[in-house]
């Protein structure tokens, strides 16, 4: 900029980035989330599981996402392409707002929401006696600037009356927190039964996730660091005995560590997404004996991951 200001030519203010308008992204990240959950194992699951998903996007939501365009267009107008406060484009759905869905539509049975929409109240009157029992519940835990964003604490009785209304209900975490604001959770027993690390997350976290969420069914790590999971990993092996899926990658496992969880674990996990380079060869297997010896104790064919399959 420094040039074009010596040399007197004007030029345009204009975004690093420019927003994609286009629908189709919305419905993209859906079918990927669908898709997902269903674990396709082979390219041939992949295609089947994909087609069939997008065949269940219900037209109504085609006509959501094109009736909200115009506003999304104004408003990136309006910010002269830059980024757009989705509070301009769509009204605030605040805690009361919650509330008050929680408390009249007692026919709810799924629930999507950001972490700070969640409260004590609000799982108290989805516990309540008047209420269907709860079948899936989607919380994200997001954290853009470090250090601003302050998180609370749900106490245990709340997640203990929502268990008890719904012993069967999948409790899902996405966290894409910084590792210092982690302090909030897991300090006491969690019902959570899926968590994405999204972020880096210590291992104090995770051991820490191995003591309070027996529940737990699926675990995707995407990073840790260079500090390796052994005794993590292995806990949660010993405690949480409904875990059936794990997925690591940007971490650390001695091949030891690791088959000793999955000996622990056995022919119960139908998932195990690991990436070749988080397994670190030690004095009793390399990357090859590891190979046959986790084939062994899974019962099937296994093979390290060459690419992140979550």
């Amino acid at each position: 900029m420094e040039w074009f200001t010596n040399k007197r030519i004007q030029v345009l203010e204009w975004p690093s980035q420019c927003p994609d308008l286009n629908p189709i992204e919305n419905l993209w990240k859906e079918l990927t989330t669908a898709v997902h959950k269903r674990s396709p194992s082979n390219l041939t699951e992949l295609e089947l599981f994909a087609k069939e998903e997008w065949a269940r996007i219900s037209v109504s939501r085609y006509t959501k996402l094109i009736e909200t365009y115009s506003k999304r267009l104004a408003a990136v107008i309006a910010a002269k392409g830059f980024c757009v406060d989705r509070k301009a484009i769509f009204p605030i759905f605040g805690l009361f707002s919650i509330l008050c869905v929680a408390d009249q539509c007692h026919g709810l049975r799924e629930l999507a929401l950001n972490y700070y929409l969640l409260s004590d109240e609000l799982l108290l009157a989805l516990s309540s006696e008047k209420h269907v029992r709860l079948e899936h519940l989607r919380i994200d835990v997001v954290s853009e600037n470090p250090g601003q964003t302050h998180f609370h604490t749900i106490q245990k009785s709340s997640w203990d009356a929502l268990i008890k209304h719904s012993p069967k209900v999948n409790l899902v975490m996405y966290f894409f927190l910084y590792e210092e604001e982690f302090d909030p959770f897991f300090r006491y027993e969690t019902p959570a039964t899926h968590l994405y690390f999204g972020r880096s997350v210590s291992k104090e976290v995770l051991g820490r996730v191995g003591m309070t969420c027996p529940r737990l069914v699926e675990l995707v790590v995407c990073a840790n660091g260079l500090r390796p999971l052994d005794e993590e990993l292995i806990r949660i092996a010993e405690r949480c005995k409904s875990l059936t899926a794990i997925g690591l990658g940007e971490c650390e496992v001695s091949c030891s560590a690791f088959v000793e969880f999955v000996k622990m674990c056995g022919g119960r996990l139908s998932q195990l997404s690991i990436m070749e380079e988080v397994l670190i060869p030690d004095q009793k297997y390399n990357l090859e004996q590891i190979h046959w010896e986790v084939s062994k104790h899974l019962g099937r064919v296994w093979f390290p991951d060459m690419m992140p399959t979550w």
